[in-house]
C-alpha cells in the first residue's frame, strides 16, 4: 500500500508545472555570448548558464489560473527580440523587447514577468530569479548596437 501511494505521489509531481517559458531552439548561446563577451571578461565571477530560457510565468507547484492563457501557445515557434543586457557583480541578464509567434498573422506571446528577460550568467550562490534586478535599476544596462533575433518555442516546464 505504501508503494502505491509513493508511486502516485511521484506520478502527480511529474505533471506539476514549474513555469511556462521560451525554450530556445537555435544558436542562442553563441549569439548571447558574443553580445556580452567584453562585459563577461570584466566579471570573471559570473558563470554563463549551460542552457538559457525566458520565463513567461512562474507557477511553482500550485494551481495558477493564469496558466490557461498559454493553452493556445504551447509548442508554437516564436521569435524573441533582445535589445539590451543588464549586469551587476551577481548576474547578467538580457532584456527581451518582444516575443511573438511566427504564424501569420503573428501574435504577441503573453508574459507575467516584471521585466521579460533571459538570465545568462550568475555568480555562485545567486538565484536565477534575482537576475531581473540587473534590468530594474540595480545594474548597468547596455543597449545593443543591433537587436538579436532569437527563435524558440513556448513550453510548459515540469518539475
Amino acid at each position: 500500500m505504501s508503494t502505491s501511494t509513493s508511486t502516485n505521489t511521484k506520478a502527480n509531481k511529474k505533471n506539476l508545472t514549474s513555469y511556462w517559458g521560451i525554450e530556445f531552439t537555435d544558436n542562442t548561446d553563441t549569439q548571447l555570448m558574443a553580445a556580452a563577451a567584453t562585459t563577461l571578461v570584466s566579471l570573471p565571477n559570473l558563470v554563463p548558464l549551460k542552457k538559457c530560457h525566458s520565463t513567461l510565468l512562474f507557477v511553482g507547484k500550485k494551481v495558477n489560473p493564469d496558466e490557461a492563457v498559454f493553452a493556445d501557445f504551447e509548442g508554437l515557434p516564436c521569435i524573441v527580440i533582445v535589445d539590451a543586457f543588464g549586469f551587476t557583480q551577481d548576474a547578467l541578464a538580457f532584456r527581451v523587447k518582444e516575443i511573438s509567434t511566427v504564424e501569420s498573422p503573428p501574435r504577441n506571446v503573453p508574459s507575467f514577468a516584471a521585466k521579460q528577460h533571459i538570465t545568462y550568467a550568475l555568480r555562485a550562490g545567486v538565484a536565477a530569479k534575482d537576475s531581473v534586478k540587473t534590468l530594474l535599476g540595480d545594474g548597468t544596462v547596455v543597449e545593443l548596437d543591433s537587436e538579436l533575433i532569437l527563435t524558440g518555442k513556448v513550453k510548459r516546464f515540469l518539475y
